[in-house]
């Protein structure tokens, strides 16, 4: 999956406003995949901070997806959801499809919405994580590949906006790593080396 820069993770979700025996708020499937406009862009304008973008499904849509994907690659028949329902488990998919977990850590986040004309909504977000790595991200979610150059208009004038950037976000500051790539950095050099080799990274 990796390789194809499609990333499959369970998601457990706490709300830390919540009593103790309450915080868990469940867990669920989700894959990142990019969608043909990211592809298309060459890894210098990665580098010099442009919007990165992608795809997410999530639930049984996710599983489907990701594991056919694995038995496209081996060669072996496709699989339906009702064939990979009795899977749907974070300890059983890696038994079934040879799935190895190589990035597990905690994030605490907190969330902003603002809005760009009074239209659309942006999420502003800053994770903490528990390996020591802080982020910011600003997000826009859009329903039509159609709006997809709008919203990367919308979200640099949002960074404009936070970082007091008259030129409405025209120059990019130093490219920042997301945080799997900075615990891939530190708990998995090697494979870390392959993704950037990849130009996934």
């Amino acid at each position: 999956l990796t390789p194809k820069d499609h990333w499959l993770r369970y998601r457990l979700l706490f709300d830390s406003e919540k009593d103790e025996k309450d915080k868990f708020d469940g867990g669920v499937w989700q894959l990142k995949r990019p969608v043909n406009s990211i592809e298309e862009q060459s890894n210098k304008e990665l580098d010099q901070g442009k919007s990165t973008v992608y795809e997410e499904l999530e639930g049984d849509k996710s599983i489907v997806t990701a594991m056919n994907i694995v038995q496209q690659g081996s060669g072996t028949e496709l699989l339906g959801r009702e064939r990979l329902m009795p899977y749907n488990t974070l300890k059983e998919l890696p038994d079934k499809y040879g799935l190895a977990l190589f990035a597990k850590f905690k994030t605490k986040r907190s969330s902003w919405i603002r809005n760009v004309a009074g239209e659309t909504p942006v999420n502003v977000v800053l994770d903490w994580t528990d390996f020591g790595y802080m982020v910011g991200e600003v997000e826009i979610v859009v329903n039509d590949v159609s709006r997809i150059e709008y919203a990367k208009g919308d979200i640099a004038t949002i960074i404009a906006q936070i970082t007091d950037n008259n030129d409405n976000g025209s120059k990019h500051h130093e490219y920042i790593q997301s945080k799997l790539a900075v615990y891939m950095m530190q708990h998995q050099p090697e494979q870390y080396k392959m993704f950037v080799k990849l130009g996934i990274i």
